[in-house]
């Protein structure tokens, strides 16, 4: 009896073998244009939004290495004072020192740049000083200007160079 089923449904499997579908392997693989252009829009609005706090975290950056390198100045005329008596005259006289190593680097005491800003020294007499820090691109490589004299009181500008009368950095 079962040789008798099969044999029934024997020329219906032959009418599906001629007939069958394609199967999955022999489909096309890849993507469609769509697809593509979906994931490339993906991609491009993610870049936007990083790109903008890629450049916000570098002037951060830069920022406070200003900072840190006003202090280091400070604390680099200090000592030359503490050495010689007076203040230094411009920056390059930082070189030398007569207790070891030079009170800051070469590359600062020459181009004056350092970090995405130019720092500049003024030497009013022989016991006053000042450092301007200001950002070498505003809005590139930073948004603040610096100011610091013989007080050690760091000050800041949103706008132009900081003054002996701008707000205390905190």
């Amino acid at each position: 009896m079962k040789n008798n089923i099969n044999s029934m449904f024997n020329p219906l499997q032959q009418l599906f073998k001629r007939h069958s579908y394609p199967k999955k392997e022999s489909l096309k693989k890849g993507l469609t244009l769509i697809e593509i252009i979906v994931v490339i829009t993906i991609i491009t609005i993610l870049v936007l939004l990083s790109v903008p706090n890629i450049v916000r975290s570098r002037m951060d950056s830069n920022e406070f290495a200003a900072l840190a390198n006003m202090r280091s100045l400070f604390n680099a005329v200090q000592m030359y004072f503490t050495d010689n008596k007076s203040y230094p005259t411009t920056m390059v006289e930082l070189l030398e020192s007569s207790s070891g190593p030079g009170y800051i680097s070469k590359k600062l005491a020459t181009t004056g740049k350092k970090s995405g800003y130019i720092f500049i020294y003024t030497s009013n007499d022989m016991n006053s000083f000042y450092f301007n820090a200001d950002p070498e691109a505003v809005g590139k490589t930073g948004r603040r200007h610096f100011y610091i004299d013989q007080s050690g009181v760091l000050r800041e500008n949103p706008t132009t160079q900081a003054t002996e009368n701008d707000t205390a950095v905190q």
